[in-house]
This record gives structure tokens, sequence and C-alpha cells, in this order.
């Protein structure tokens, strides 16, 4: 007689697990049941293993146990930013940013794409000499008019305004954050990285190395 090397495992929901289905799959070979407990409560359990004891205690049992998960969903509102979020950046969200070599090559993008109203946008500091990298929420796109506290402007851009690359007017996250472009005016395209994607985790960094980490705040979605 040939013995089977190949085991069969078929993974089986209390839903369906009636006596002579689980017959039909072991005449034709099955060896292994699976019970999913990520989808499965006890009494469906208890259900499912008896079920298959009645046909064969050479039946084996496998049982999935639920492990960590992160599941997404549709949010009513965005997550608001805290001081401390460590957070990730896509660089190819707008096109991956060129340039440099000395100023060999001057600044482009590979397969461009356009900044959208309400991005969160970390892009390097505007200010004359300074260093850093900012995050803001984009508020106004080019050729748009945006009112200020010294008049309206016009968002620069190339079809606008005929300037030389697109601008951007970036909002602070935070209500009370004043740090955006009502201080250092629009931003230009060739400094912006890319978009921000997700908030990896949280510290606040006025507390120890050990005991700042925010509970909550894990691989969170912002949009």
């Amino acid at each position: 007689m040939l013995l089977k090397q190949t085991k069969i495992v078929a993974t089986i929901s209390d839903q369906r697990c009636d006596v002579d289905f689980i017959k039909q799959l072991f005449d034709a070979g099955m060896n292994v049941v699976r019970m999913n407990t990520a989808h499965l409560g006890r009494e469906g359990a208890e259900k499912l293993i008896n079920n298959v004891r009645s046909v064969s205690n050479r039946i084996a049992i496998l049982m999935d146990t639920k492990g960590p998960e992160v599941r997404t969903t549709v949010l009513a509102e965005p997550i608001p930013f805290k001081a401390g979020d460590r957070v990730l950046v896509n660089r190819w969200s707008y096109g991956l940013r060129t340039g440099g070599m000395n100023g060999l090559f001057g600044y482009g993008r590979v397969f461009a794409d356009s900044v959208g109203v309400g991005d969160i946008v970390a892009f390097d500091s505007p200010a004359p000499g300074g260093e850093g990298v900012y995050v803001c929420r984009c508020a106004a796109l080019p050729g748009d008019t945006v009112a200020t506290p010294e008049g309206t402007i016009v968002v620069p851009g190339r079809a606008a305004t005929c300037a030389p690359e697109d601008y951007y007017w970036m909002q602070a996250l935070g209500e009370a954050d004043t740090i955006d472009s009502r201080l250092f005016g629009p931003v230009p395209e060739s400094l912006i990285l890319g978009r921000v994607c997700l908030i990896v985790y949280s510290h606040d960094d006025s507390r120890p190395f050990y005991t700042g980490y925010r509970r909550g705040r894990t691989l969170l979605m912002p949009y």
C-alpha cells in the first residue's frame, strides 16, 4: 500500500461544518482541519471540533490563533497631530525629486504629481539659511487667492503668475502654531519632500525615553 506523503489542510468555518460535509472532505483525502480563531467564537469552535471527531479521530485539528493586527477604516475626521509624533513621508507621492551634483543637474521631478489641498506635506525649511523639516497642511494651490493680515495675495505659479515654479500656501497643523506660510510665505515646489502617510509612533520628549511613548498613537494613518 502506497502511503500518501502530502497532507491536505482544509480551513472550515463553524457556519458550514456539518458532519456530512466534513466526511466528504475526509473521504476525499483531507488530513487536517484548520480553525481560524480570528473569526471563531468558543461555541463555534466546540461545534466544529465535535463534528470533526464524529467523523474520525484520525483527523488532526490545527488551531490558528489570532495575533496582533492592523486594520484600517474610513475616518469621520482626520487624526490630529501632536508634538512628538514621528511620521513616515512618502517621497514618491509627488514624484521623485531630482537635482544635486553641485548644481550640475537642475531641479526636477520624475513622474511628477501635484500637491492637493488638505495634503499633509513635509518640506525643507524655506527660511534663508534655515535648517530642518517642517510638516504642514496645504491650504492653497498656485493661483489661489489667500487673505493675510497684510492683505490679499495670489499664490505664485507657472501658469498663474509666470513664476519659475509652483508655490503652495501651507497651514500649521495646530491652532496655536504660527510657523507656516503666514511666517515664511508660500513654499516652492522644489522644497517639498513628500506627503506624510503614517504616524509611526509618538513620544513625549519632555519625559524619559522609556516612559514617554504614547499608547494608541502607533501606526496611524492621518487621513
